[in-house]
């Protein structure tokens, strides 16, 4: 019985370490000079690209050469990589 239960255990405690995926729906042009008035730099001194993604959910969290902090509009996230 204690072996079913600290195997149950350890099933419940992997299901919440999952994370999700966002899968990229579209991309669409666009004349917003955002990244050329407000420039950043990264930790070498070039300047970043600015990515901007929509999302519905709060809380995200991004991983790669994120230069912080992540700006939030509303429902649209600047990310600067």
């Amino acid at each position: 019985m204690k072996r079913l239960l600290f195997f149950f255990t350890v099933f419940l405690a992997c299901l919440d370490v999952q994370a999700q995926e966002l899968i990229v729906k579209g991309m669409l042009p666009t004349n917003d000079l955002s990244a050329s008035q407000y420039r950043t730099k990264d930790s070498n001194g070039d300047f970043c690209a600015l990515v901007k993604v929509q999302l519905a959910a709060t809380g995200a969290e991004f991983e790669g050469n994120v230069v912080k902090p992540v700006e939030q509009k509303g429902g649209i996230l600047g990310i600067y990589e």
